[in-house]
């Protein structure tokens, strides 16, 4: 009975939690991660949970700085915790699968539902989100403390010496747990106080209209897609805040300097819909859902397809404009329909980002609405 009893503690300590098919929501979204695949993500959340849970039974949290956000760590050992207490059942007991997924600029984030079943006839139920570095975010080709061509382990080291070489952006990390109630919430609280920030920004500008703001980025997504692509054209510069857009050049020099070029065509928009709206103190924010199809993808100096799909495929997006509270809806459309918001002539710029028509500053947001965020971006 002993030799049993310790056979199958040895099982459980080595039996990965099992990871069911994503749910029928995310599956687009998990198609959209880069280089995801679901068998070393299942190892990678195996050896999270492992690692959690031991840290919390050994009451050593700080063993876990290099596995969670600092945002996480710091809730986790607050007095009172900030944040649940992480399940501590055995890895076979659970059941995970992906609930969630979206890439920002430089980070992805998965979110899974892990599920215990049914203890003392209460449902044993917890989400975990878990971000990493997009691949195009990643610096550096070869080990700063070895020299050795970057390759790495699961956890985020270096093959040749071990060194950790930046785990939150190599390597999935736990970034947020939360209850059954909390990610309940959470999924509603987006849409419970949107239509009180649109009337406070309606209240301030009375030229502004929701449905025409959808049906503004319905008809530019397609241009917009370009200038994320090309962060360095003139609409980039008008359409686009500064953060962002930098972020994107970084991202672009990157591709450049290995030979590759990203390319979007075939876009076709068949809905927008205000995800949430936020009436802030200096800056109001406007989130959306766009869907349809597109071809993203990237091409080497020679044409030939190295990453992405040429044939068109769904997108999920969700991104996020601003504009400073005040500014007031121009009749000639703004920058994101590529006119001066000031005299209506088309987008042409200086070097100091003024039109070249009527001198007017129409960069940096200051006049109309920019994309400051994408929440989800192939």
């Amino acid at each position: 009975m002993k030799k049993l009893a310790t056979a199958l503690r040895r099982r459980a300590q080595t039996q990965p939690i099992a990871l069911w098919p994503p749910s029928p929501s995310a599956k687009g979204e998990v198609a959209q991660l880069d280089s995801f695949r679901e068998s070393e993500f299942q190892v990678r959340l195996t050896e999270l949970y492992r690692g959690v849970c031991a840290a919390w039974h050994e009451q050593r949290l700080t063993d876990l700085e290099a596995d969670v956000t600092v945002d996480l760590l710091a809730a986790w050992t607050a007095k009172p915790t900030a944040a649940p207490a992480p399940l501590r059942l055995a890895p076979d007991a659970l059941r995970a699968r992906i609930e969630e997924a979206y890439s920002e600029c430089a980070y992805e984030h998965v979110t899974i539902s892990l599920d215990g079943g049914i203890r003392d006839g209460v449902p044993v139920l917890q989400y975990w989100t878990l971000e990493r570095g997009r691949g195009g975010a990643v610096r550096g080709r070869t080990c700063p403390d070895c020299g050795a061509a970057l390759a790495l382990d699961l956890r985020g080291r270096c093959h040749m010496c071990g060194s950790l070489i930046d785990l939150a952006r190599l390597a999935w990390v736990l970034a947020r747990v939360e209850s059954a109630v909390d990610w309940s919430q959470r999924e509603l609280d987006p849409d419970q106080h949107a239509l009180e920030a649109l009337d406070a920004i309606a209240a301030g500008d009375r030229a502004f209209d929701a449905d025409a703001f959808s049906n503004r980025v319905l008809q530019d997504y397609p241009h917009l897609a370009q200038a994320i692509r090309d962060p360095s054209s003139e609409f980039a510069r008008v359409a686009i805040a500064p953060a962002l857009r930098h972020d994107l050049e970084s991202m672009d020099a990157a591709r450049r300097r290995a030979g590759r070029r990203a390319l979007v065509d075939s876009v076709s928009v068949n809905g927008v819909a205000i995800r949430s709206a936020v009436r802030g103190l200096d800056r109001d924010a406007i989130s959306v859902d766009v869907s349809g199809v597109a071809a993203k993808y990237e091409v080497d100096a020679s044409g030939s397809l190295v990453a992405g799909d040429r044939t068109p495929r769904a997108i999920h997006d969700r991104w996020t404009f601003t504009r400073p509270v005040g500014a007031e809806t121009s009749e000639r459309g703004g920058a994101p329909t590529m006119v001066c918001p000031l005299c209506g002539a088309p987008i042409e710029l200086d070097e100091r980002g003024r039109c070249r028509h009527c001198g007017g500053e129409v960069t940096l947001g200051t006049r109309d609405w920019v994309l400051t965020k994408l929440a989800r971006w192939g």
